[in-house]
């Protein structure tokens, strides 16, 4: 949990120094510490997911610099987190069913990031339906 809770506050350190008229990266840093603090893994899980979601609105520069920051203190960055979580991804579709409401939230930011692109068509309509299946139980 500490490493979570320390790979989300250099994220969210280093985006404040990128937008540092923006207030909600220190708020995000309180309640990642106060998550920690209660031993909320799940919180954690949470708010590392909205922390990898922010970091991709950055620049292409200023991602590869987080990057670098990311793999200098803990020897991966955020590339090598987004192919984890793909492999997640394909795991669950193989498997064909949603188990836990971490899984659903992950398929569901997978699904809103690759929407937009025709050549990721299957894998979006597979989603969907596990999605569609879970939300119906």
């Amino acid at each position: 949990m500490k490493e979570l809770r320390d790979w989300c506050i250099a994220i969210l350190q280093f985006m404040a120094q990128v937008d540092p008229s923006s207030g909600v990266f220190a708020h995000a840093e309180q309640a990642t510490e106060a998550a920690f603090q209660r031993g909320d893994l799940r919180g954690l899980k949470m708010v590392a997911r909205d922390v990898r979601e922010w970091a991709t609105a950055l620049s292409p520069a200023d991602q590869q610099r987080l990057d670098e920051v990311l793999r200098e203190q803990f020897g991966r960055g955020l590339t090598e987190e987004a192919e984890g979580l793909r492999a997640e991804v394909g795991r669950i579709l193989r498997r064909g069913q949603i188990d836990t409401q971490d899984e659903y939230r992950l398929l569901l930011s997978r699904a809103d990031e690759i929407y937009a692109d025709p050549s990721k068509q299957d894998e979006l309509k597979s989603i969907n339906e596990l999605l569609a299946g879970y939300e119906a139980d």
